[in-house]
């Protein structure tokens, strides 16, 4: 079975916009491990959201809490949004 080269394509440009995508299309087109199944977001997206929080700025100061928990295997996350 050959691949057609308009559909590889097509799963190459899927899998350069949607990180889901990614892994998939490396495995079975490229011939490439990979640590993961399927990946969800960039490295790069996630290292552009570090910056380090200074906790007295947020003491005495109302504040609105957002916490997202894991079940097994994502992520937990706690978000405080000084008003």
């Amino acid at each position: 079975m050959s691949v057609k080269l308009d559909d590889l394509r097509r799963k190459a440009h899927k899998a350069k916009e949607t990180p889901a995508a990614q892994n998939a299309f490396r495995r079975l087109h490229l011939c490439e491990w990979t640590q993961q199944e399927e990946r969800w977001l960039d490295i790069e997206v996630w290292d552009a959201c570090t910056f380090s929080v200074d906790p007295e700025e947020l003491t005495g100061r109302r504040c609105f809490a957002g916490l997202d928990l894991s079940s097994t295997t994502d992520l937990s996350a706690l978000v405080l949004l000084p008003e």
